[in-house]
């Protein structure tokens, strides 16, 4: 999504003024979009501007990058530039073009959307009964962009460098003529906390609703887990991981599910804590209508003959096995919160604590949800705390495939010494990505050097 069709949309929405002759609508829809023309008159007018669905959006680039699939050369040839350049972790993927770039403009449209809001909710005398929930709204909306952001564009998280590694610019205001320069990695996680526990102590909705582009409690709980854990502050993962499921805890037995549909979970699933995606627009690779995007054959190996996970993720093509619908019931990759994601979390957590019996309840009670009932699921045991992390990660690099979380699983992973290397073939040439190479982080799109004159990562 690009700003204009944010811009678009809120002129359609009719809670919205927008200052404008018809004579100037084409010249003003190709500027910068400024917060004077917006004028929201309450609660619901700025929740309204939060709904938008392409605020929903999370960028390609970490799945794109990741180990879960891999192309044939032709397939690769055909590709666009951007896309074809990710893929092998080449230096500059842009080639020189200073085109926009949808994985950092589309999540700053979602910054921008969420200061609209704060900005007028702090300016609104007349606070209705719905303020403190859109504030909480908005405030996610920004530190799940924020957070995105930092696993594209910044190195990972490491206490030993994140005063010196650049993280992001940290836009607060909606006023776009406000040029920030980027802020250290230690200040970027730092303001996504800070946002996240701000929408928690708002946020009053405890479950999720039918409206899952909102985030309830349960999600801003499992967010901080998830922002802990790739932090690596595990201690606090695991704990906002319990708050989360303490609130919010359904797992689908998958034996309710077809095996055969290509879209196998429902727009909702009732995993689901909120929904985010990546859209067709950003990359054709991820898509589970696309036909070349073959998963790793050594991943989908692993997967049991009763593991039902190996017919409800993947169908059978010419070539190898790709990727079905996932949990948003349509053909984008979901990258949202599940209930799923918060189990593993607790887990890990539990593992890494010496508590070796609680973190394999939590697998087990995830994994027999997931084999074929008749056959049978016979529970995992460890002798170990180090066995029962062995055994959780490696479930859950199959439970939660293609939504966006490996890539920052290695970045993590790596910082301990896993030593994971990833690697391409294009024809005669292998390409290596190394354990904690500074391509991790992925180079800040030239249009936005040119604007605002920030620091280009080095490759």
């Amino acid at each position: 999504m690009n700003m204009k069709h944010f811009i678009l949309t809120l002129a359609a929405a009719g809670s919205f003024i927008f200052c404008l002759s018809a004579c100037d609508i084409d010249s003003f829809l190709d500027d910068k979009p400024s917060s004077d023309i917006i004028v929201p008159q309450s609660p619901e007018d700025f929740q309204a501007i939060l709904d938008y669905y392409y605020l929903n959006y999370t960028g390609a680039f970490a799945e794109i990058s990741s180990d879960n699939y891999y192309l044939q050369q032709p397939s690769w040839t055909a590709l666009n530039s951007v896309d074809k350049n990710s893929y092998i972790w080449a230096k500059d993927i842009y080639e020189g073009s200073t085109a926009e770039v949808s994985d950092w403009n589309s999540l700053y449209a979602e910054v921008y959307a969420a200061n609209v809001v704060l900005d007028g909710l702090a300016a609104n005398a007349e606070k209705g009964a719905g303020y403190g929930l859109v504030k909480s709204n908005a405030l996610f909306m920004r530190a799940y962009a924020f957070f995105n952001l930092a696993q594209h564009f910044c190195l990972p998280y490491d206490e030993e460098s994140y005063e010196q590694d650049p993280g992001l610019p940290l836009r607060l205001k909606a006023d776009v003529n406000i040029l920030e320069q980027r802020a250290s990695v230690r200040k970027t996680y730092e303001r996504i906390l800070e946002d996240l526990k701000e929408s928690l102590a708002w946020s009053t909705v405890l479950q999720p609703g039918t409206n899952l582009n909102r985030p309830c409690k349960a999600a801003v709980y499992a967010t901080l887990s998830r922002v802990y854990l790739s932090m690596r502050k595990y201690d606090q993962s695991t704990a906002y991981a319990d708050s989360s499921l303490s609130l919010y805890n359904t797992l689908i037995d998958y034996n309710t599910l077809s095996k055969t549909s290509n879209t196998p979970f429902t727009r909702n699933p009732a995993e689901v804590l909120y929904q985010s995606y990546v859209p067709s627009f950003a990359t054709s690779l991820l898509s589970s209508s696309n036909t070349i995007s073959f998963i790793d054959t050594a991943l989908y190996s692993s997967y049991a003959a009763n593991d039902l996970r190996k017919s409800v993720f993947f169908r059978s093509r010419t070539g190898g096995y790709t990727i079905k619908g996932g949990y948003n019931g349509t053909t984008a990759a979901f990258t949202g919160l599940a209930v799923d994601e918060m189990y593993l979390n607790r887990a890990e957590g539990y593992a890494r604590a010496g508590k070796a019996g609680q973190a394999m309840n939590d697998l087990n009670y995830l994994l027999v949800r997931r084999f074929n009932s008749p056959s049978g699921y016979v529970p995992l045991s460890a002798s170990s705390p180090s066995e029962a992390l062995s055994l959780i990660l490696t479930e859950r690099r199959k439970e939660l495939i293609w939504r966006g979380l490996r890539w920052i699983d290695i970045r993590r992973l790596n910082k301990e010494g896993h030593n994971i290397s990833l690697k391409r073939v294009i024809g005669e040439t292998t390409y290596t990505l190394e354990p904690n190479s500074i391509r991790y982080a992925l180079p800040v799109p030239l249009q936005e050097i040119l604007i605002s004159n920030i620091k280009q990562n080095e490759r």
